[in-house]
């Protein structure tokens, strides 16, 4: 009986674990003013490694028009995000990811201007009709 109580301690603890290991992944927005513009993903991921240095993982995607929100899709952020313009909406993670796959649309013309893997501590920048390597 003693060593079913303990297996079930151990399974139980293994499974909060387990769940709690889930929950390194943070999506974040930071809206792009005078004051901290970034002239590449890798300028903005360092910038946020410099703040959280457990960040392992960053894909920014920087909507750079003036006019149109972006709305972002991808499994690991569930619901479709809106991304307001001059906004870089972020997913950090503490793991190492080399990409994550998203679908990006431009809200106003409800056109997907972007489907594809956007690359860590690299990102994409887009205008209202593309997205391309935040360079």
């Amino acid at each position: 009986m003693l060593f079913q109580h303990i297996l079930f301690i151990a399974a139980m603890t293994a499974s909060v674990c387990s769940h709690a290991e889930t929950h390194h992944t943070k999506v974040s927005s930071t809206t792009v003013t005078n004051f901290s513009n970034f002239h590449s993903g890798q300028e903005y991921c360092a910038d946020q490694v410099s703040k959280d240095p457990k960040i392992q993982s960053c894909m920014p995607i920087y909507n750079e028009n003036n006019n149109a929100f972006l709305n972002i899709e991808s499994k690991v952020i569930g619901s479709p995000q809106p991304v307001a313009p001059g906004t870089v909406f972020t997913v950090n993670d503490h793991h190492e990811t080399d990409s994550i796959n998203f679908v990006v649309t431009n809200a106003v013309a409800n056109k997907v201007i972007f489907s594809g893997p956007v690359y860590d501590m690299l990102g994409i920048i887009c205008d209202y009709n593309s997205c391309k390597p935040w360079k």
